[in-house]
């Protein structure tokens, strides 16, 4: 569809999983949970800076638990915490790029990709 909004320049973050990808917006602290099986689903980030994370169990070797607010998202959803995994490398942030269209929107990472997410709850990964 039609863009709804202009190419914006915001922080981003994301984390990979076993089994999807994490990432969030700073503008609206909005993270968006994007599975291996070509879904999403989005939510709010509710973590504050400062915040205790809750303790999990030990990651095996290679893996880890998420931090900040993909870390409590992925505790207090045990959906999100089972259906993604352990996380497979550190949160990284970045400036990214990101466009509002008619159905669903568009954000361009650090790594030249670009996340496209349907308002019909689906997603694809496109190389830029």
């Amino acid at each position: 569809g039609a863009a709804t909004a202009s190419l914006q320049i915001i922080w981003m973050a994301e984390e990979p999983f076993q089994a999807g990808l994490l990432l969030w917006r700073q503008d609206s602290a909005q993270i968006y949970v994007l599975y291996a099986d070509g879904t999403w689903q989005p939510a709010t980030d509710l973590w504050q800076e400062g915040q205790v994370l809750a303790a999990v169990y030990d990651a095996p070797p290679g893996l880890r638990a998420p931090d900040r607010g993909f870390g409590y998202l992925w505790r207090a959803s045990k959906t999100v915490r089972e259906r993604l995994g352990w996380a497979t490398a550190q949160e990284r942030g970045y400036d990214g790029l990101i466009q509002g269209f008619q159905r669903g929107l568009m954000l361009r990472s650090d790594s030249r990709l670009i996340y496209v997410l349907y308002s019909d709850g689906t997603w694809q990964k496109f190389p830029e």
